[in-house]
C-alpha cells in the first residue's frame, strides 16, 4: 500500500472514532445505583431533604428532565443486646423513616431533619444524561447554584454521564415503580416488586422466590428454592454427629422468645423497612446466638443486594448459597472456571482452583448472577478459610426450602471463624443481578464492574 494511502486510511479511522463519541456504559454497569453520603456532597449539607431534586440534561434536545433521587436519612444507634447491659455489643447506621418494625417509633424522625454528612443520596446510573452548558438551569430551579455529579467507568475509559442537583421548592416529588408489602405480620414476610422482577420473603431471613418479568425477558416463573444460610452443618443430622445443632435461615427467623436454645432471648427481630423512588430497604436483627448480627436488603430496578453484618462467638463452619428451583427447564451454571454446566441434580466435577466471587444460572425463565464480597472473612486470621461451595444433587435434602433437592447450589463455605461478637461487625455483601432468559455468561463483566467501582466527581457550579 502506498504511504499516502496509509496516511489517508489512518486519518479516516481517527475521524470515525472521534465522530463516534464516548463509549457507552456496558449493560450490567447500568444496573448499578450511585450512592453518595453527605460527606461527599458538602455543598448541600444543611439543605432541606424535600428540596433536593435531581435532573439530567439532553444536549440533542436542549432540555432538562427531573429524575428520581432518594435521600435516606441515617442515625447511628446502639443496638446492643440486652439493651443497656451491652453483653453483646453492636452499633449500626439505621435509616430514619423505617416502618413496620420494632424501631419504627424511634426512627420516625431524625434529630437533624436536614441533609447531614452521614445521610445517603441515591440515584440510578442509567438516569444520567449529558454535560450541561455552564449557566443553564431547569426552569423550576431556585437560586443560582447547581451541583454537577460526573460519573465515569474505570473499566471503560471514556464513558461518562452527568446528574445535576438543584435546590427546588414546589417541584413534584418523583415516584418510582418499586413497591414493598408486608405479609403474615408475625413472620414479617414481604413481597418486593419492580417493573422487572418480584421477590418474596416468607419469613424474616427466608427469601424463597425470585421471578423475572417479561419486561426483562423472563416468564415470571420462580427461579429459586431458597437463599440459604447454614451454621455448624448443612443438615441437622450431619451436625449432631459432631455434637452440634445446625442453624438455618428458618431457625434464625423464629420470633422473640421462640428459639429452642433460649426462652428468654429471641432469634431475630424485624427492625423495619423503608421505600422510596429509587430503592427499598429491609432490616432484620438477630441470628440465634448472634443477636447483634444484622441483615439488610436493598432493592433496585434490576438487582438487589444483601448485606450481613456478622457478630457472633467462634464458629467452625458457615455456608451461604443459592438453591435453584427443581422445576426449571434445562438450567445451566457458569462461574470463573466453568461454563454451561447442566443443573440436573447430578453432581459434576467442576474445575476449582480457589475462591470464586460470582456464579450464574441461566434458564428459559430468566437468569441470575450472584456476586459476593466476603473479603473481611478472609482477613480474620490464618485459620479462617474461605472456599467455593457447589452441589447439584437431587438426592440431598438440606431440610429447608420446598423441593427437598440440592439444585445447582452455589456460594461460599467458611471454616474456623474466630470470635466476632464485637461492636464492629464483619461485613459481607451479596449482590443479585437479574438477567434475561438464557443469558450468556455475564459474571466476568459484572465482577470487573464490582471490583472497579464507578469514579465520582462532584463540582459546585
Amino acid at each position: 500500500m502506498h504511504r499516502s494511502l496509509i496516511i489517508l486510511f489512518i486519518f479516516i479511522t481517527l475521524s470515525v472514532n472521534l465522530l463516534a463519541g464516548p463509549q457507552k456504559f456496558n449493560t450490567y454497569r447500568l444496573y448499578e445505583p450511585v450512592v453518595l453520603t453527605g460527606a461527599q456532597l458538602p455543598d448541600i449539607i444543611g439543605s432541606a431533604i424535600e428540596e433536593i431534586a435531581g435532573f439530567r440534561y439532553s444536549k440533542a434536545q436542549n432540555t432538562w428532565t427531573q429524575i428520581p433521587v432518594q435521600v435516606d436519612e441515617r442515625k447511628y444507634m446502639d443496638l446492643s443486646v440486652p439493651p443497656g447491659k451491652r453483653k453483646h455489643l453492636a452499633a449500626e447506621y439505621v435509616y430514619v423513616g423505617y416502618t413496620g418494625g420494632v424501631l419504627g417509633a424511634q426512627l420516625a424522625r431524625d434529630t437533624d431533619p436536614r441533609f447531614d454528612d452521614d445521610d445517603e443520596l441515591v440515584f440510578m446510573l442509567e438516569d444520567g444524561g449529558d454535560k450541561a452548558p455552564t449557566g443553564s438551569s431547569p426552569p423550576a430551579a431556585t437560586g443560582n447554584r447547581r451541583l454537577e455529579i460526573a460519573i465515569s467507568d474505570p473499566v471503560q475509559p471514556g464513558t461518562q454521564t452527568f446528574v445535576y442537583l438543584f435546590s427546588v421548592k414546589g417541584t413534584k416529588s418523583m415516584r418510582g415503580d418499586l413497591t414493598y408489602h408486608l405479609t403474615n405480620g408475625r413472620e414479617h414476610g414481604a413481597v418486593v416488586e419492580t417493573e422487572y422482577y418480584r421477590v418474596n420473603y416468607s419469613r424474616r431471613w427466608v427469601l424463597d422466590q425470585i421471578r423475572i418479568k417479561n419486561t426483562l425477558q423472563g416468564n415470571g416463573q420462580d427461579l429459586i428454592d431458597q437463599l440459604k444460610f447454614r451454621a455448624y452443618g448443612l443438615t441437622p443430622q450431619s451436625s449432631r454427629k459432631m455434637g452440634m445443632f445446625n442453624e438455618t435461615e428458618e431457625y434464625w427467623s423464629d420470633g422473640p422468645g421462640d428459639c429452642q436454645f433460649s426462652k428468654k432471648q429471641g432469634c431475630s427481630w424485624y427492625l423495619g423497612h423503608k421505600v422510596g423512588p429509587v430503592r427499598a430497604i429491609r432490616m432484620v436483627q438477630g441470628a440465634a446466638s448472634g443477636p447483634t448480627t444484622s441483615y439488610f436488603s436493598y432493592f433496585y430496578r434490576k438487582m438487589f443486594a444483601v448485606q450481613v453484618n456478622y457478630r457472633v462467638h467462634p464458629l467452625p463452619y458457615l455456608w451461604f448459597y443459592l438453591d435453584y428451583d427443581s422445576e426449571l427447564a434445562n438450567p445451566r451454571f457458569y462461574d470463573a472456571e466453568n461454563s454451561g454446566i447442566a443443573i440436573d441434580g447430578r453432581q459434576d466435577a467442576l474445575r476449582s482452583n480457589g475462591p470464586k466471587n460470582w456464579g450464574q444460572m441461566s434458564s428459559a425463565a430468566g437468569s441470575i448472577v450472584t456476586w459476593m464480597d466476603i473479603d473481611e472473612f478472609r482477613h480474620l486470621g490464618s485459620k479462617t478459610q474461605v472456599a467455593p461451595y457447589y452441589r447439584d444433587d437431587s438426592h440431598f435434602n438440606d431440610l429447608t426450602g420446598s423441593d427437598g433437592k440440592a439444585m445447582g447450589n452455589h456460594g461460599v463455605y467458611i471454616t474456623d471463624i474466630p470470635d466476632t461478637d464485637k461492636l464492629k461487625a464483619v461485613v459481607a455483601h451479596f449482590k443479585i443481578f437479574l438477567l434475561p432468559a438464557n443469558a450468556s455468561s455475564a459474571g466476568e463483566q459484572i465482577s470487573r464492574n464490582m471490583e472497579n467501582p464507578l469514579t465520582i466527581r462532584v463540582q459546585s457550579e
